[in-house]
């Protein structure tokens, strides 16, 4: 977590608002069927089941993945997910453009990265994902 906050931080992202605009944000949504919960880290993540814009693009890499806490797949957790926010395959990840770290500005669309460098977004969403 620390490598990932320091990533963060070299990116230009700071910690003024809770929730609010950023920069980058990387979060670790599930490591195996690990259970941790520290003041930096909790695994799972806590809200990964509640983000289609998560479980999507883990759906399709690892539908069976079981959830540690809930004892529900990847598959099951989607399913009952009552985000209905629109989340679309967008592009693979050579044609997406490489970051410019010195002139970053805030990214208005979520995006992640599955396994095979397929490239996921989500409109409306202030912040950068990358998983």
């Amino acid at each position: 977590m620390h490598t990932l906050l320091q990533i963060e931080s070299k990116m230009g992202r700071t910690r003024e608002l809770k929730m609010g605009p950023r920069i980058i944000d990387l979060d670790i949504l599930q490591i195996d069927q690990q259970i941790v919960d520290t003041p930096l880290l909790q695994l799972p993540h806590p809200a990964m089941h509640l983000r289609r814009f998560a479980l999507i693009p883990m759906e399709e890499i690892a539908p069976q993945l079981m959830h540690p806490q809930f004892n529900k797949t990847i598959a099951q957790l989607l399913a009952e997910c009552a985000d209905q926010t629109d989340v679309q395959k967008k592009n693979s990840l050579s044609k997406v453009p490489a970051i410019n770290f010195e002139r970053i500005g805030i990214i208005h669309e979520a995006s992640v990265y599955n396994n095979r460098g397929e490239y996921w977004s989500r409109q409306d969403h202030v912040g950068h994902y990358i998983g």
